[in-house]
């Protein structure tokens, strides 16, 4: 079995759909060293080192390509493989989820500004289901995206998947995974607050801070 093959299928990513979406092994044969995808940057498979084109800035990548002029709510997935492993089984997903058609937006890694992830989703959706990593740098990232969203009214959820969402999806049953991923997504968006309690909070938070500053200017 190819390098390739051995990563999607760890990643549970479906190489049909790999394929249809643009991803391509180099060399072109079933030994390829390498992942491109469309957003530009490419894995290494041996090493698993994802790799930038030189002299270009990071690439977000909509999967579908945004051609609706809005939609109710998005996938925020940190890394390609993610975002592959969702769209693997999303079309799978019980039809009353809603969400066999929910776009995906792959940003890669947290790296990629939350300014241009704001400017990516303004004006497209109101809702932004985010699954960054669960770890120190995908907590982060979430914090500064959440408040970037809500001062533009975009309401954010965090998608709480261990350790990433592709791994997640690999340590269950094949047959499992369009009904586990349904119910996250479902579970996380009830659960989370809405944009008005959002807002509140955000403001509450920032007189707090602006308070704590005074008390420390007047110390001093």
């Amino acid at each position: 079995m190819s390098a390739a093959i051995d990563y999607m299928e760890a990643r549970a990513i479906d190489p049909q759909i790999a394929a249809e979406l643009g991803v391509k092994g180099e060399p072109p044969n079933n030994r390829a060293r390498e992942l491109h995808f469309p957003n530009g940057r490419r894995r290494v498979l041996k090493t698993g080192r994802v790799l930038q084109p030189k002299g270009k800035q990071l690439e977000a990548w909509w999967i579908p390509p945004p051609e609706e002029p809005s939609w109710e709510a998005v996938l925020v997935c940190e890394g390609e493989s993610d975002a592959l492993a969702a769209r693997s089984y999303l079309p799978y997903v019980v039809e009353s989820s809603g969400l066999r058609h929910l776009p995906i937006l792959c940003i890669p890694g947290t790296g990629f500004p939350v300014e241009r992830l704001r400017n990516e989703l303004v004006g497209r959706v109101r809702e932004a289901l985010i699954a960054t990593d669960a770890d120190e740098a995908g907590e982060a990232y979430y914090a500064r995206a959440h408040d970037e969203l809500v001062d533009v009214g975009i309401r954010p959820v965090r998608v709480e998947a261990e350790p990433d969402l592709a791994e997640w999806l690999a340590n269950m049953p094949e047959a499992h995974r369009p009904f586990r991923l349904a119910d996250l997504l479902v579970d996380c968006a009830a659960a989370a607050p809405d944009l008005e309690q959002l807002a509140r909070l955000r403001v509450a938070r920032l007189l707090r801070e602006e308070a704590n500053q005074l008390e420390l200017e007047a110390a001093a």
